[in-house]
């Protein structure tokens, strides 16, 4: 059961980001109405994914085995993962995607030094996320980001 309700987690947020492309879509084509709607259902799949990662709260281990398991097992699989797309897609000579994955894989090396760096220093600290490629800057913002160059107003705080 448990296995299940993940996969329906990660197919709500997929199809959460696929109804915000839908809503940037129906902007670009001036249907504003379905815009709206769009981004209403990309909302409501995320709260609904949001209800299943509460209710199964109780499943997850604590932070000491949850941190060992993002750095040690998660992440180093989402780095592998993106390792091989990007080869795949410069093999089929499709840049675009070739280059979102080294990024990515280059972005979840670096989430992993991060979560290894607060096994040594537990401080809290802010961080900043880029919203174009969600590179993840502690303490401070970049006057760019070092993946994509976005400038340092497209970096949103996530504050203790």
């Amino acid at each position: 059961m448990e296995e299940k309700i993940l996969l329906l987690i990660a197919r709500l947020y997929r199809q959460a980001s696929r109804s915000t492309m839908y809503a940037l879509r129906a902007d670009k084509d001036k249907r504003p109405e379905m815009a709206v709607f769009f981004q209403a259902l990309a909302e409501s799949h995320i709260r609904q994914a949001r209800r299943f990662l509460m209710q199964s709260r109780g499943h997850l281990s604590e932070t000491k085995k949850n941190t060992k398991t993002a750095s040690d097992e998660e992440l180093p699989t989402f780095i592998e993962t993106f390792d091989a797309l990007h080869q795949e897609a410069l093999a089929l000579d499709n840049r675009s995607i070739a280059t979102g994955c080294r990024h990515s894989a280059g972005i979840e090396r670096m989430n992993r030094n991060l979560i290894q760096r607060l096994a040594d220093d537990p401080e809290v600290r802010c961080y900043h996320v880029c919203e174009f490629c969600g590179f993840v800057s502690p303490d401070t913002p970049p006057e760019s980001c070092p993946i994509c160059s976005a400038p340092k107003k497209r970096f949103i705080d996530i504050a203790p």
